[in-house]
């Protein structure tokens, strides 16, 4: 599924990915699995970086792809890619829910397993 613009990327339907999971477990939280270019990251009301978190990201993070840039997150059992000159918000991200916004660019979502 490709997602254009400002679209509050679903609300993941990630609820349904918590079904059948331990709600604390590790797999609850968005972490950076691949980049490729460049990739810009902003913690909430923090500026702009080119250095990416170690840690899992958080509510208010928000990750830029510049021009041949493309990153790659695992949330649970759904894989999130955004492409080149991209950015995506993260709204909400807890035990009940995740809330995306792409603000600009294009994202493919894969759910995995519901």
């Amino acid at each position: 599924m490709m997602l254009h613009r400002t679209l509050p990327l679903l609300a993941l339907a990630v609820t349904g990915l918590a079904f059948g999971q331990d709600l604390d477990a590790p797999e609850r939280i968005a972490r950076l699995s691949h980049v490729e270019g460049e990739v810009a990251f902003q913690a909430e009301h923090g500026r702009v970086t080119s250095n990416l978190p170690e840690r899992p990201l958080e509510a208010g993070d928000r990750l830029f792809t510049r021009t041949g840039g493309r990153a790659e997150l695992a949330l649970g059992s759904a894989t999130i890619r955004l492409d080149e000159r991209s950015e995506l918000a993260f709204v909400d991200l807890d035990e009940a829910a995740v809330r995306i916004e792409l603000m600009s660019g294009t994202a493919s979502v894969n759910l995995g397993n519901l």
